[in-house]
């Protein structure tokens, strides 16, 4: 790869890898999660859940909110899916709204309905400046062992919630808000994408060209602390951030574009950044990442 130095920064250019999912032509993926069995949920804002498999290019549909009948008396009308995460053994997709603020537990293998809605209290947004990234953070200590963030296109703050997922409840209830934290990183609040693993927090910010991705150590409480490391990278209209492991130092970091109606694959690793995914040993060298100031890891 290449690597320029600019005014006592390094900046690493790599190929990004489209991975080239023959997704309908209606489907527009404005978020990814990770799946089982090293695939992905893509979602869509008409409504669909999309599960893909990035090494074959399989696309399937498992989820469509706007089937179940019940759908429109808990959104007002059709619901816009921004994000999806996934609880490693659970059977359930959870999903976030946007035009009505709140998390869907959906069974995505023989049903295919919501189970229940989580409404989030307190949580601010507006119009399609609202709800749009979603991830689960476990924490042993909690009581539902871990929280739900939803991220906030409108502020760029991040909302944590306790929802009752080990619980016995109703259909339509409420999530407890915890904490509300906001980066003071960064002058963008275009929060479009969040992700979790091995106590790091990947928050993706979109400025239309491209996107500003920071990651954050998180403490044994479960919150965010300190800034780790943060990149530029060239993903335009970036809508959503999914990221695995992928042997003993690496992850793999996939986005998606909904206006592009692309998604994208990049291996990550600390301090030396993203790099061109095997999937895409011929990608397109127009697309690159770049590091910017980072912290030194604990």
């Amino acid at each position: 790869a290449a690597m320029l130095v600019l005014a006592g920064l390094v900046a690493l250019c790599h190929a990004a890898c489209d991975l080239k999912i023959p997704f309908p032509p209606d489907a527009e993926p404005s978020g990814v999660g990770t799946a089982p069995d090293k695939k992905l949920f893509v979602n869509s804002d008409s409504g669909q859940l999309y599960l893909v498999d990035p090494k074959s290019r399989n696309v399937e549909v498992v989820g469509d909110l706007t089937a179940d009948p019940a759908v429109k008396g808990f959104f007002g009308g059709l619901p816009d899916i921004e994000a999806a995460t996934w609880i490693d053994g659970s059977p359930f997709a959870f999903l976030g709204i946007e035009n009505s603020p709140c998390i869907v537990e959906y069974e995505w293998h023989m049903s295919k309905r919501v189970f229940r809605v989580f409404n989030l209290e307190k949580f601010r947004g507006r119009d399609n400046l609202s709800l749009e990234g979603l991830a689960w953070v476990p924490v042993p200590t909690a009581r539902n062992q871990g929280y739900f963030y939803a991220a906030s296109e409108l502020t760029g703050t991040i909302f944590i919630y306790d929802v009752p997922i080990l619980k016995r409840t109703g259909r339509n209830i409420t999530a407890s808000l915890v904490r509300k934290w906001t980066s003071t990183d960064v002058d963008m609040r275009a929060l479009t994408g969040i992700a979790y693993i091995d106590n790091y927090l990947f928050l993706s910010y979109d400025d239309g060209d491209g996107n500003m991705v920071l990651i954050y150590k998180v403490d044994e409480l479960g919150f965010p602390g300190e800034l780790q490391e943060q990149y530029r990278v060239d993903i335009q209209d970036c809508s959503g951030v999914a990221i695995r492991r992928q042997g003993r130092d690496a992850y793999e970091v996939f986005f998606t574009s909904d206006s592009q109606q692309k998604l994208y694959a990049f291996v990550f690793r600390f301090q030396t950044g993203f790099d061109i995914h095997p999937f895409c040993a011929d990608a397109d060298q127009g697309a690159w990442a770049r590091r910017l100031n980072a912290t030194t890891l604990v």
